[in-house]
């Protein structure tokens, strides 16, 4: 048997086993799942076709089920799954509620947990902040997804929805209920500060935006901090109260990262998201790999300095310099707008 069709035959019995353990069979599931006829997926559980890309997809979003976790040891390969942004029918709306699904997951499979790496932009405590998410989504559309049906849609006409912003506020509220660690870089929102300066000079945005959205992020910071010395996370503006949901622990990371990771253990396991900008991130259940990788982030954490709860003097030093350099930023637009006026 080729290596292909024992992967194939080891993933069959896998959905087997756990539709078994459910009372269910293939027969009676599997057609929902792959949404094809109960003849076409018997004729992949004999082997008599191949089970294609989009196959492997459905089983792992609906049944948790990934052919990566059928990889021996001696494999060094890992597979990776993407939420595609297709030209056609782009909606920030169902984006977004892949997401918060995602979150659902994590919180159905039992006693959620999260080690976050933050090299940028804090993408979970900036839902916090509306005018926040919807400049950097802007961003994120216009220079790194560049659909042809919104290069032209300037940001006082960029639509963010009503629905948008109640699935951002059910996202944050869901990261709240999971513990995490979280590693800060020492660049964190520095490339976010250039990106507003950019728009504002590319006359994209204008001054009185451009300031608010740097008033919006200093308070982001400021938020942050408050988090970080009470070790837990919270909705701003709101009281913050102690759970064991929404503890945090938070570290200073002096070793640079290229890639921001998301890792998560649940009761049923542990994943790995990746990402290289705000958004899409790739996804892999690989034991193999997230294996590794959560001993680099030990690694990473060992190395770096804890500043949740404690060490207030490299806490106080780290979100002040943050803060100092946003308003260097700030008052930047305000000099150059009044010059302009003059």
């Amino acid at each position: 048997m080729s290596k292909k069709r024992e992967l194939q035959h080891k993933l069959f019995q896998k959905i087997q086993q756990e539709l078994e353990r459910k009372g269910q069979t293939i027969g009676s599931v599997m057609p929902e799942v792959l949404g094809i006829s109960k003849d076409a997926v018997y004729r992949r559980y004999r082997m008599e076709t191949d089970v294609t890309l989009d196959d492997l997809h459905k089983i792992k979003e609906q049944l948790g089920i990934s052919i990566d976790a059928l990889l021996g040891k001696e494999e060094p390969a890992a597979l990776f799954y993407y939420n595609p942004i297709m030209e056609e029918g782009f909606s920030l709306e169902a984006y977004f509620d892949r997401i918060r699904q995602n979150l659902e997951l994590l919180h159905k499979q039992g006693t959620p947990r999260m080690i976050l790496t933050v090299n940028n932009t804090p993408f979970f405590p900036i839902f916090n902040f509306p005018n926040l998410l919807k400049a950097k989504l802007f961003f994120w559309i216009k220079k790194q997804m560049r659909l042809d049906a919104l290069k032209n849609v300037n940001y006082e006409d960029f639509y963010f929805s009503m629905r948008l912003m109640q699935t951002s506020y059910e996202i944050l509220k869901l990261y709240h209920k999971v513990p995490s660690k979280e590693l800060y870089d020492p660049d964190m929102l520095k490339g976010f500060v250039r990106e507003i300066y950019y728009y504002y000079t590319s006359n994209e945005i204008d001054n009185s935006v451009a300031v608010e959205l740097y008033n919006d992020m200093i308070h982001l910071v400021k938020h942050l901090k408050e988090q970080a010395r009470n070790g837990i996370k919270y909705e701003y503006g709101k009281k913050p109260v102690p759970s064991e949901e929404n503890q945090l622990e938070v570290y200073y990371n002096e070793i640079l990262n290229a890639t921001a990771m998301f890792y998560y253990t649940t009761e049923k396991g542990e994943g790995l998201f990746l990402t290289q900008n705000f958004l899409n991130p790739i996804h892999t259940t690989n034991q193999y790999y997230v294996k590794d990788t959560y001993k680099l982030l030990g690694q990473m954490i060992s190395a770096s300095s804890k500043i949740s709860l404690t060490n207030s003097k490299t806490r106080d030093r780290y979100f002040t310099e943050i803060m100092q350099m946003i308003e260097r930023y700030r008052k930047k637009v305000v000099f150059e707008s009044e010059n302009q006026t003059h």
